[in-house]
């Protein structure tokens, strides 16, 4: 290899454009130390090898630097995503104890639930039995009524009966009455052979069958 390289040489040895290579060369610091460093042949420059090297370190800064720079800015990302995960962690806690809670209250109202159905089966049997007592007092209420209806029925009968008795035994003392009162009259001989009506006695009046 030539201990003199161009500047499309230079490029193609540290893989860049000959544009890049032409920037680093404009600064004040390369351009002050590859000075020496430079051949005129023709109308091209030519670059020693020390030129090379100088110019190969500045693109090794350059690319340290971007390095650095993008390592930092790694970092940072790094560093928000940490803490986005550690709040999100955290909320994922805080989600898990609501659930645990809630899980539990859960649990609670279903121990609950059970109890109110077992309370409820236990009223509509009490309903069932209550109504079957209600329903034979009731019909104990409905027969007892029945009976205390005849027997009103029959005391009214009973006290119609009487009342009417006392008012013919009334009639018949009145009746003796008057005949004591009357002079029999001189019995005919028609009247003599026919036997004398058998008095009919109150109930009998009262009671006896029409014919």
């Amino acid at each position: 290899m030539s201990d003199l390289m161009s500047i499309a040489q230079i490029s193609d040895k540290l893989g860049v454009s000959k544009q890049a290579v032409y920037v680093k060369l404009k600064r004040p610091d390369i351009a002050t130390s590859v000075k020496s460093e430079t051949v005129r042949q023709g109308n091209k420059t030519l670059y020693t090898l020390n030129a090379v090297k100088l110019i190969e370190q500045a693109f090794s800064a350059t690319i340290s630097d971007a390095d650095s720079t993008k390592v930092e800015k790694i970092e940072s990302q790094l560093k928000n995503v940490k803490e986005q995960l550690e709040s999100t962690t955290e909320q994922l806690k805080n989600k898990c104890e609501e659930l645990r809670q809630k899980e539990q209250t859960l649990n609670e109202l279903n121990v609950k639930l059970k109890v109110i159905e077992s309370t409820i089966k236990s009223l509509a049997s009490d309903k069932s039995f209550l109504q079957e007592q209600i329903k034979q007092q009731v019909q104990q209420l409905q027969t007892a009524t029945d009976k205390e209806v005849k027997y009103l029925d029959t005391i009214d009968r009973l006290t119609t009966a009487l009342t009417a008795a006392q008012a013919l035994h009334g009639m018949d003392k009145q009746q003796a009455a008057i005949e004591v009162k009357t002079e029999p009259e001189e019995p005919t001989q028609e009247s003599r052979s026919e036997p004398a009506p058998a008095k009919q006695s109150i109930f009998k009046r009262l009671f006896g069958k029409k014919k």
